[in-house]
Formats: structure tokens, C-alpha cells, sequence
């Protein structure tokens, strides 16, 4: 519909611009002959700044002196005299530019809009309209299971219980406890290491700690802090 309505407006002003060219044509070349003289002409300029000039001037109808405007004329017109055709009481200069450029701009136009009228009407008869699907079933379309299929429940395995670990010491079950670089005051606690069967047997290993280990002055005065 956009499309329709678009081809109509253009066929409307194609149709207009070749009536003004015909009826400048006609006022050119139709009505009574005389002899204007181009007097004056004035210029004026439209909201968009497109300028039109309006001439006026004097002639002589049926031996009596008229002044009003004159049709076709310009600027360069100003103080000639042209041949000009009366209809009722204003002169109109026959103009080759004033007939060939709005009437050849129309043409161009009616021609534009029948096509683009024609092509939108096609358009829409040539759409086919839409179906269904036609053929067999989809690959991948899910088939319906026989009369009779056991539906086999989906097997259920177990899963893992992994125990939590048990600590020897209260202290080491709570998390981010104690800091890095840092240990709790008592620490070890009373007993700890005590254990039966710890350390083990063989330990420590012979030689360990080296000789020299661990460094004079370690740890630091103060460490670890309170």
C-alpha cells in the first residue's frame, strides 16, 4: 500500500507539471497580440530560499494603455519590449524553457509512477501464499513409541559420600584459622604431640636437622608476635 500511494502522489505532480507546461504553451501562443515593455522586475525569496521574479509593464489593448504583470519573462528582460498575448488583462511572453522544462518533467514522471504502480501490483500477485509443510516427517521429529513399549525407568546411581575429615585438635577446625604467619597463643596446646605412637618410630631421620640449621638469629626477636 506504501508503495501504491507513493506511485499516486508522483503521478499528481507529474500530471500538474504537464498541465502548467501545456498552459504555458496555450497563454504563449493564443489570445490577442501586443506589445509589451518591460518596466520592472522584483525578486522574492520563499521559506526555503528559492527565489521567483515577477516582471511588470506596459501595453497597449484595443488603443488603450494597460500595466500589469508580465508572464515569462526575466531580469534580463528589463526595459525591452516583447511580444506578448493578453488573457484577461495580463500579458504572457511565449518562453521555449517555460514549456519544455515543467511539461518534460512531467512526462518523466507519469512515466516513473506507472511503472512503479504496475511493479507493486505485480509484486503482490506473484507472492505465493504460504503452506505447510508438504513432505514426511522431520529426521529429527520424535516418533511415537509402539502399543506395548515398556518404558524402561532411567537407572539411579548413587551418589559418592565422601566422609568429613576428623581433626586431633580444636584448633585446626576452624577455617582461615590460625593466619598465615601466625599462631595462636599456647600454641601447640598442653599434650599435643603426646600421643601414643607419635612421632613415630625412625623419626626424625638421622641427620635432620642439618648441621647449621637453623640459622643464628632465627627466628627474629619478637616472633612469632603475641
Amino acid at each position: 500500500m506504501k508503495a501504491v500511494a507513493s506511485a499516486l502522489a508522483l503521478l499528481v505532480i507529474g500530471v500538474g507539471l504537464l498541465g502548467w507546461g501545456g498552459w504555458n504553451y496555450i497563454a504563449g501562443t493564443t489570445g490577442e497580440k501586443a506589445t509589451a515593455v518591460v518596466e520592472q522586475c522584483t525578486k522574492s525569496y520563499g521559506r526555503k530560499g528559492r527565489s521567483r521574479t515577477t516582471c511588470y509593464g506596459t501595453w497597449q489593448q484595443n488603443g488603450v494603455a494597460q500595466r500589469g504583470q508580465i508572464d515569462g519573462v526575466g531580469d534580463d528582460d528589463q526595459g525591452k519590449s516583447v511580444e506578448v498575448r493578453i488573457h484577461d488583462g495580463e500579458a504572457y511572453a511565449f518562453s521555449w524553457p517555460g514549456v519544455l522544462v515543467p511539461g518534460a518533467i512531467g512526462v518523466v514522471m507519469l512515466i516513473a509512477s506507472v511503472f512503479w504502480m504496475a511493479s507493486a501490483f505485480k509484486g503482490k500477485k506473484e507472492e505465493p501464499p504460504a503452506q505447510g509443510w508438504q513432505g514426511g516427517p522431520h529426521p529429527q521429529a520424535r516418533v511415537p513409541h509402539p502399543a506395548g513399549y515398556a518404558q524402561h525407568p532411567q537407572p539411579q546411581h548413587p551418589q559418592p559420600q565422601h566422609p568429613q575429615p576428623q581433626y586431633a585438635h580444636p584448633y585446626a577446625q576452624r577455617p582461615g584459622y590460625p593466619p598465615q604467619g601466625q599462631r595462636p597463643p599456647a600454641y601447640p596446646p598442653a599434650g599435643y604431640g603426646q600421643q601414643p605412637g607419635y612421632p613415630p618410630p625412625g623419626y626424625p631421620p638421622a641427620g635432620y636437622p642439618p648441621p647449621g640449621y637453623p640459622p643464628a638469629q632465627y627466628p627474629p626477636p619478637g616472633y612469632p608476635p603475641r
